[in-house]
């Protein structure tokens, strides 16, 4: 079964446009190393090389609508990074959803184009999110969407950056759950508190602390 496994995982990568590998290939090394970034400058810098190359890996496999999602991530991450204001805070959530509704027509293609919105739209709340631990949360609830998602296209290095997200956030949830003694998954209050936008400096910090652990 591991052999079938191997092989079939092999035939896909064989299959799979240069470029695109040699992105995916970019943009894992950036998910992989940007916590290790000197300053928070270089760190934006880092995830934006990372963002940019999955755009391109996605548009090379014809995932059109993830690499569109792969942009508007990006443009995100800029514009707080860069501007930030409690007032860029909302214009950036206002031009997410504006944005995404926009991408899913524009781009359709069946299952993948959904899948791609929608864990899109489960980053895009996280990461406006004013407590790490929410962030995570929601990051966790919206990958299996990533993961079936880049089954359906073959995107192989994305799943590995999936992996490292998934366990990531699991792990670091664990401890804060251990930490705190309490549960970590109240719906209710969850879904009240998502929706919530906090100041720029407090997404900034947010942002810094957990994107390893998101990239779309």
């Amino acid at each position: 079964m591991g052999d079938v496994m191997t092989l079939s995982a092999w035939d896909t990568v064989a299959k799979t446009d240069s470029l695109a590998l040699i992105c995916g290939a970019i943009a894992l090394v950036c998910v992989m190393s940007w916590p290790y970034a000197a300053s928070y400058r270089k760190t934006v810098a880092v995830q934006s090389l990372g963002a940019a190359a999955f755009s391109v890996q996605f548009a090379c496999l014809g995932a059109w609508t993830a690499s569109a999602t792969s942009i508007l991530s990006l443009t995100q991450l800029v514009c707080v990074a860069m501007i930030g204001g409690r007032r860029c805070v909302r214009a950036v959530c206002g031009f997410s959803i504006v944005a995404l509704i926009a991408i899913t027509i524009l781009t359709w293609h069946g299952t993948p184009s959904l899948l791609a919105v929608c864990g899109s739209l489960a980053g895009s709340l996280a990461r406006v999110q004013k407590s790490t631990t929410r962030m995570k949360i929601i990051f966790v609830l919206g990958a299996p969407f990533w993961i079936l998602h880049n089954i359906a296209v073959g995107a192989i290095f994305a799943l590995c950056v999936d992996a490292v997200s998934v366990a990531g956030n699991v792990s670091s949830l664990k401890r804060t759950a251990r930490r705190n003694a309490r549960p970590l998954l109240d719906p209710l209050r969850l879904a009240q508190r998502m929706f919530e936008v906090p100041p720029a400096a407090t997404v900034s910090s947010t942002w810094a602390k957990t994107l390893r652990f998101g990239y779309a």
